[in-house]
């Protein structure tokens, strides 16, 4: 279900906004917008006492001080002094309510299903064994989850999890084909990093995503839409598309961060000559795909 949350008109000239953009900059006009969005979906109580400040900044894009980030919010009167979205229940309560009459729904089918499957023949004992092998390979899909990840982005064991990074690897660990999925994305991963998720709790919170971009991805670098020399099909233009889409972000993201826009121009800040052609070579890609879409269609 597509969700959105209610922002007022005059968020962009409020006294609140201004005081963030005094601490932060334009960063203010959507940082909030980006932390009530995550809330909608994933923190429908509005509560982030949960979350760290490096947390809350990486889950909503901002790359810079997360702590003065975390302030600025707080002080400006966006976040309450106990890390809940300030008047969160009186404005986007709804998400609330939508998120327990999902749960409630999800529990229906749950136990439709178990008592499908338990019939009239099995006994409470049966069931029990049941439940608990299930949670055992559960457990154990976790355990075996966490460790190549550990692996793939260079943790100890010794380095603790967050909660967040605990929580939603529990979500994933429920998939019924999460090991062969995890051999996918490890494998796409050695292929190209470049879009791969840079951080465990971007992954787990984004594996459909990145596991469909992982199946759809090229194999030996092959992007002309035709066959490659292994036999392979190349990308479909709606894939293509969507690579493009995730270009383009990153493209708008380095702008808003290092540059500042006159009459339809970028003036780069200094010290950000790195950015600078890392967006400009981020064009010459998209340039080249929308090329290589257009010889598809002919």
């Amino acid at each position: 279900m597509s969700l959105y949350v209610r922002v007022f008109c005059n968020f962009y000239t409020h006294r609140k906004t201004m005081r963030l953009k005094a601490a932060i900059g334009d960063a203010a006009y959507w940082v909030p917008p980006r932390l009530w969005s995550y809330a909608a979906d994933n923190q429908p109580d509005g509560d982030f006492s949960g979350y760290s400040a490096t947390e809350m900044a990486m889950l909503i894009g901002y790359q810079g001080d997360a702590d003065g980030m975390l302030q600025a919010l707080t002080s400006s009167g966006f976040l309450n002094s106990d890390l809940k979205i300030h008047d969160w229940a009186e404005r986007n309560s709804y998400h609330q309510t939508f998120s327990d009459r999902a749960k409630r729904a999800a529990d229906a089918r749950w136990q439709k299903e178990r008592t499908k499957e338990k019939g009239e023949e099995k006994t409470g004992k049966d069931m029990k064994g049941k439940e608990t092998s299930i949670a055992s390979s559960m457990l154990q899909a976790s355990i075996s989850l966490q460790n190549v990840l550990n692996q793939a982005y260079g943790r100890t064991e010794k380095q603790p999890w967050t909660y967040i990074e605990q929580q939603t690897l529990s979500e994933v660990a429920r998939r019924p084909d999460v090991e062969k999925e995890t051999a996918e994305l490890m494998a796409y991963r050695a292929r190209d990093q470049r879009w791969f998720p840079r951080s465990i709790v971007k992954l787990l919170t984004e594996w459909s995503t990145v596991l469909d971009q992982s199946r759809q991805a090229p194999i030996n670098g092959n992007t002309n839409g035709h066959a490659s020399t292994n036999g392979t099909k190349g990308p479909s233009v709606w894939t293509l598309r969507e690579i493009i889409a995730a270009k383009q972000e990153t493209v708008d993201n380095l702008r808003a961060e290092n540059a500042n826009e006159s009459m339809g121009r970028y003036e780069w800040e200094e010290g950000t000559e790195k950015e600078k052609a890392q967006c400009k070579q981020l064009l010459k890609e998209i340039e080249a795909i929308n090329k290589q879409i257009a010889g598809m269609k002919t």
